[in-house]
């Protein structure tokens, strides 16, 4: 009876050496965070994937380079960067417990490489960026180079093909005005660069736009007032301009992108400009857009009356990354389109009496901060200050009887973002704002 009292006493001695001795190493995993940069311009890299050798620890640069690497257990290893147009990059590094180590990764172009096709990255249906594989909600993504691939004139052109999206309108460009889920007006929310477009005016159109300078197009569909205010009982539709980061190619520090068009089916001729780069921590982007087009030939081949247009586009964007977790940007992009139009412009009116003179304009002032800490993921911040003015003047040939709509609004968004442990290995994050 001794000899078992002793055996089980030295059990349950052994047992609890066991797990005293197990739990202090998992609870002493530590961490790598830290920034991948251009090797020749020290510019940050996004979409750069990031791995420990031997192990299953990934991950994806983000918009400023940064990335983060969780639940590391102690020791020595080989960190690995590749991506597409840059050399793989291996360094080696010690990871220490409990500790987090930072590190700055740099990466050389090379012609010899291995491409990757990564998960678009959406930030409209959640208000936070993650993978859109990972959202759970209904979006889509069209992205600058399906933009460019289908010849984009009109919003139309970019997001009348998605699931559960149409355009109505009728055929001239001027009066469109997109729906989700067969809801439009008021019930859909047009934003640009974060910047609310309200603009709601019956056959007037709603969103002016020239698809040439978007970077990004993000639609989500279903409810999404509880993120985005009131207005989107349909959905969102999210449009994102082109940053310097977009145009500037491995290596460059400024670039020049000049390109006419030419379009069959009503005439249209274009042109379009880019100018962008980057000088230490200062980026910026300046670019124009100018189509002139006649009227549009129908599939019968005769032409749909008063349907030409000229339009004119403009977008200055310049931003500056004070520090290394923070940025600030101040942007105007500017559309103006001028027609000859019936007042109900989904209409074939030829009577001078319900036809007339418009002239459309948008303009939006916005300026942005961000907060995205390198040494501490738990509270990302994001601001949007815009002011959004749309002008839509409309002149009756008949007796000249002038018309005049005109909605300007000021906003202020702002979005925090926390990212915690809830159990050890278990990460969620929580999205907040006003």
């Amino acid at each position: 009876m001794k000899k078992k009292g002793t055996m089980l006493g030295a059990a349950v001695a052994l047992w609890s050496a066991a797990i005293l001795t197990a739990s202090p190493v998992s609870a002493q995993a530590g961490a790598i965070r830290g920034r991948v940069v251009d090797g020749e311009t020290a510019a940050p890299l996004s979409a750069i994937v990031v791995e420990l050798a031997g192990t299953e620890h990934r991950a994806v640069s983000g918009r400023h380079g940064t990335f983060a690497l969780s639940g590391v257990a102690p020791g020595a290893y080989e960190l690995i960067a590749r991506a597409s147009g840059y050399g793989e990059t291996t360094q080696s590094v010690r990871v220490e417990p409990g500790e987090t180590l930072m590190v700055a990764v740099r990466v050389e172009t090379t012609v010899d490489h291995v491409a990757y096709r990564l998960d678009p990255i959406t930030v409209t249906a959640a208000r936070s960026a993650r993978p859109g594989s990972r959202v759970a909600g209904s979006v889509s993504v069209v992205r600058s180079e399906e933009i460019g691939l289908r010849v984009a004139q009109s919003v139309d052109d970019v997001v009348g093909d998605l699931p559960n999206v149409t355009t109505i309108g009728g055929p001239r460009s001027q009066a469109e005005l997109p729906q989700i889920r067969g809801l439009g007006a008021d019930r859909v929310i047009f934003r640009v660069d974060g910047a609310r477009q309200d603009f709601v005016s019956g056959h007037k159109g709603r969103l002016f736009l020239d698809p040439i300078l978007l970077d990004r197009v993000e639609v989500v569909r279903g409810p999404g007032s509880a993120l985005y205010g009131s207005g989107a009982l349909g959905g969102v539709m999210s449009f994102a301009t082109k940053d310097a980061d977009d145009l500037l190619r491995p290596g460059e520090r400024v670039g020049v992108r000049i390109a006419p068009s030419y379009s069959g089916g009503n005439e249209e001729r274009g042109a379009f400009g880019t100018l962008f780069g980057r000088s230490g921590a200062v980026d910026y982007v300046g670019g124009f857009s100018f189509r002139d087009a006649d009227d549009a030939k129908l599939s019968t081949g005769i032409d749909l009356p008063f349907s030409a247009y000229e339009t004119w586009g403009a977008l200055g964007k310049i931003g500056w990354n004070a520090t290394e977790s923070q940025r600030f940007e101040v942007s105007y992009d500017r559309f103006d389109e001028s027609s000859t139009t019936p007042l109900n412009a989904n209409s074939i009116a030829t009577e001078p009496s319900q036809v007339g003179d418009r002239s459309s304009l948008r303009e939006t002032l916005r300026i942005g901060y961000e907060l995205e800490p390198l040494t501490d993921e738990r509270l990302s911040v994001r601001v949007n200050a815009y002011r959004s003015r749309t002008n839509v003047e409309e002149t009756r040939l008949s007796d000249r009887r002038h018309d005049l709509r005109e909605l300007t609004t000021w906003g202020l968004d702002a979005t925090g973002t926390s990212r915690f442990a809830v159990l050890d290995g278990v990460r969620t994050g929580l999205t907040y704002g006003f």
